[in-house]
């Protein structure tokens, strides 16, 4: 409990969260999420906001009363239910939210810039299995989408295993080298009947490192490691977006 406490303290004041104006505007953090909720969504009313957003109702009330008198957020009457209203940003209101996202960007950029990229990745991949975790309903990993690889993927692979083996075992080049053949191979000789690299768009369970192999069972929709016998993924976590697995025959 101390150290979700001292987490909670250092990233509020890393993001700026705790002065007087979020993202250097006459708003609060709360006020800009509403702002935000009701900039990417197709339509919203109080209600909702109340239940996803967990706001008491009076006090989003207050916010959106507030937000009419500087004309940026508009209500009407829904088509289908005259007492539900629609709230949506005016002109004015989506003028005000393009810099605030702007400046959101900046503020991470200038976070993550000064870290190498393994650390980026890495503090993204927890910050995964923080949202995971904490995140009601359904694992997101059923939602994940899956590719074939294109021009670009396959060099990204490479580089990928020569980073991580040099971090994490301290292999030097020849290792990437090694790689890059069998990569270099695994291209002239295809046999799309019988092989394929699947990249995803999503996050996907690691053992042992962000390097672990798995394959995902197109039957099935499991995860398997890359055992004989090709065992289900149990407790698995989330480690990042866009990450390479092998689909294989596991009848053979």
């Amino acid at each position: 409990m101390a150290a979700v406490r001292e987490f909670n303290r250092l990233y509020t004041s890393r993001i700026g969260v705790l002065g007087e104006g979020y993202l250097r505007s006459p708003f609060s953090l709360t006020e800009v999420r509403v702002l935000y909720e009701l900039a990417h969504r197709r339509s919203a009313s109080a209600s909702e906001l109340v239940r996803e957003l967990g706001l008491d109702a009076g006090y989003l009330s207050r916010i959106l009363r507030g937000f009419g008198r500087r004309g940026i957020v508009a209500h009407a009457r829904a088509r289908d239910d005259a007492r539900r209203r629609i709230l949506r940003l005016t002109a004015r209101g989506r003028a005000t939210v393009a810099p605030l996202e702007a400046r959101a960007r900046d503020q991470i950029g200038a976070m993550l810039e000064n870290l190498p990229v393994p650390e980026q990745e890495r503090l993204v991949a927890s910050m995964g299995a923080v949202e995971q975790a904490l995140r009601p309903g359904p694992s997101p990993m059923s939602k994940v989408a899956l590719r074939s690889h294109r021009p670009g993927d396959m060099g990204w692979v490479v580089e990928r295993h020569g980073a991580l083996y040099w971090e994490e075992y301290g292999w030097d080049e020849t290792f990437e080298a090694l790689v890059a053949d069998i990569v270099a191979k695994f291209i002239t000789h295809l046999d799309l009947k019988r092989e394929r690299i699947y990249i995803g768009g999503g996050y996907f369970p690691v053992s042992r490192g962000p390097h672990a192999f798995w394959c995902y069972d197109l039957k099935s929709h499991t995860w398997v490691d890359l055992q004989p016998k090709g065992k289900p993924c149990k407790g698995c976590n989330r480690y990042g977006p866009n990450h390479a697995i092998m689909n294989y025959d596991s009848a053979n």
